[in-house]
């Protein structure tokens, strides 16, 4: 090769002139191989090795996998190859290979200190899939709920079609699918008939389709793009870690404050915009449909309540990325808001090297109510930041109080 590098191979004779070439490509395990039949390049798992749930089992090598990607693009650039098959799914142009291990190539750069995926982090992965999945559904619950509501209203008037395209927009069949797929899996392992293993597995598969989904551009212009944004990121969360990446440090953190400020002021303030928006379309009919499915979709659980805020007068700078602190607040406000709380007083306080959020009302409220995995998911976020939730409970109301680790500055 050009640049000094070496690529193994070996040859049998097969007669008439053929033979067939064997390469060592490891990577995804110190022994593989990949095999050349004339035009015809055999890459076993190969094009996987970069995948979720495969990077980091015993055998895997970052090194060795970058070098085998290299020289197998090496290979396809410089030889007659015409058809490249992988050990699962179709066969493909060798030109589409390049392209795929190109990618690879850029994505496994980032794979540098991916931790051993031994029995402990399956069984720990194995946990966050259900979770994640609970979690999952409920914000999917919501985007069902908002559009049956939209597709309700212009059925009044008289907009049958509209309302139809709106409701497919979002194969609600499709991920009923997707998530029942993935129960039956998950109740076969609690009676033991699969392996941890193949749920987080499944979970993968699971996740990979939702985003595919969340990700059409259809359901982007139909939809609250901060709810889509809320349901990609934590089904991003779930691939990361499965890939080993630890994307929690990555994020940019801000003032819990700020967050806050912010977030409120959107659940306040949709519903001006959004008559402004319907004003203006009055008279372009196809422009009022648009209108009023995006003023339906964004109606905020969080528009009735009475919020009171009392932040700390310090700086609240949090190890936290302010995109997750948002989710994760939004999520529990909406959860009291769904328990039939109307007001909610949130307050900042920095004490002892922490930052503390404490949501709580003087209604009666059951913290249970939200799921004991939805909160086990937030506690287990927060942990790896240092941080943790707290759910008090009195005759007198409930409190969520989330403490996070507090930065001197940003």
């Amino acid at each position: 090769m050009p640049d000094g590098a070496t690529l193994q191979r070996q040859w049998l004779l097969l007669g008439d002139g053929n033979r067939l070439e064997i390469y060592h490509t490891p990577g995804h395990s110190p022994c593989s191989i990949s095999l050349r039949v004339g035009s015809l390049l055999i890459l076993g798992d190969l094009p996987f090795a970069a995948n979720p749930g495969v990077c980091g089992l015993n055998g895997w090598n970052h090194a060795d996998l970058l070098q085998s990607l290299h020289k197998v693009n090496w290979l396809l650039e410089t030889s007659e190859m015409a058809v490249c098959c992988p050990g699962h799914g179709y066969c493909i142009s060798a030109q589409s290979m390049r392209e795929k291990f190109r990618m690879m190539e850029a994505e496994t750069s980032d794979l540098t200190d991916v931790p051993l995926l031994d029995a402990e982090r399956i069984s720990a992965l194995k946990i966050y899939v259900d979770e994640l999945l609970e979690e999952t559904t409920a914000l999917l619950t919501i985007f069902s709920g908002r559009l049956y509501t939209i597709s309700y209203y212009l059925s009044l008037l008289e907009e049958e079609s509209a309302a139809g395209r709106i409701l497919a927009a979002l194969d609600i069949d499709r991920i009923d699918g997707i998530l029942s797929d993935f129960r039956r899996v998950a109740e076969a392992f609690n009676t033991s008939a699969v392996p941890e293993w193949t749920v987080v597995l499944k979970g993968v598969q699971v996740a990979r389709s939702l985003r595919l989904i969340l990700a059409a551009e259809h359901v982007q212009q139909i939809l609250d793009f901060h709810l889509v944004d809320r349901a990609q990121r934590r089904l991003l969360d779930f691939l990361s870690l499965v890939h080993g990446l630890q994307f929690l440090r990555t994020e940019q953190p801000r003032a819990a404050n700020e967050v806050i400020a912010e977030l409120l002021k959107r659940a306040k303030g949709a519903q001006s915009t959004q008559s402004n928006d319907l004003m203006e379309a009055v008279d372009d009919d196809q422009a009022f449909l648009q209108a009023l499915t995006r003023r339906l979709e964004a109606h905020s659980p969080l528009r009735n309540i009475d919020f009171e805020f009392t932040p700390a007068p310090q700086e609240t700078n949090a190890n936290i990325g302010a995109e997750r602190l948002d989710d994760l607040l939004t999520n529990l406000l909406e959860g009291m808001a769904g328990l039939g709380v109307k007001r909610i007083n949130i307050a900042t306080r920095v004490a002892s090297g922490q930052v503390e959020i404490r949501l709580s009302s003087r209604e009666r409220m059951d913290p249970a109510a939200f799921g004991k995995r939805r909160l086990d998911l937030y506690n287990r976020t927060l942990g790896w930041l240092g941080g943790s939730l707290e759910c008090n409970q009195d005759s007198g109301g409930a409190e969520f109080v989330m403490r996070l680790s507090a930065l001197q500055s940003i």
